[in-house]
């Protein structure tokens, strides 16, 4: 499982500290057997407290840390991008081609 920060909202002052990270968009995705899962979101974070880590020394393993501490479960996350490729592989509901339809028709029609 590969999990991501896509991008990071801050607040360029709060109080005397600067670019106070507020919001952290991020994103983990999996793929197996040519099979892809993936969840994206964001996740709000509190003011900090304590420590303050300056924006040009966050690494992505701290940012991670953050979202996981402040209300995204990591397992159910991971077992959401894994139920979604077990559907790719079993699907529950398939589309084929209509009864009345030659496999030629259907090649040569575009796919909206």
């Amino acid at each position: 499982m590969n999990w991501k920060i896509n991008q990071l909202e801050v607040a360029p002052s709060e109080g005397d500290l600067t670019n106070v990270v507020i919001t952290a968009w991020w994103q983990a995705i999996d793929e197996q057997d040519g099979f892809t899962g993936t969840v994206y979101s964001s996740c709000t974070l509190p003011a900090p407290e304590g420590e303050f880590t300056p924006y040009e020394d966050l690494t992505e393993e701290i940012v991670l840390d953050w979202v996981w501490s402040n209300g995204v479960d990591k397992d159910e996350v991971e077992a959401q991008v894994l139920a979604q490729i077990e559907d790719q592989k079993n699907p529950t509901v398939t589309t084929p081609p209509l009864p009345w339809t030659s496999s030629e028709e259907v090649a040569e029609e575009p796919v909206a």
